[in-house]
């Protein structure tokens, strides 16, 4: 993910698609590098929190991971 045929990826979709936003889903963050090496390239994350299963710690070591600037919010699943 972190290669430069990634970065010219995203760079591509955001100049194509700059009237839209670009989701990527990923593994969870507290579980993945892959993960957080997206959540570096992106210009916001969105943090998918397993509503009942997640505990407060869990959710903010994930926000902690991907810095508080870039969170763009929670979204509460299942």
């Amino acid at each position: 993910f972190s290669s430069d045929k990634m970065l010219d990826f995203i760079g591509e979709i955001r100049s194509r698609y700059a009237d839209r936003y670009i989701f990527i889903d990923s593994p969870p963050i507290n579980e993945s590098s892959e993960a957080r090496i997206l959540a570096e390239i992106s210009d916001e994350v969105i943090i998918v929190v397993p509503h009942g299963m997640a505990t407060n710690e869990q959710v903010e070591a994930a926000i902690q991971i991907v810095g508080e600037d870039k969170v763009s919010g929670l979204v509460y699943n299942n």
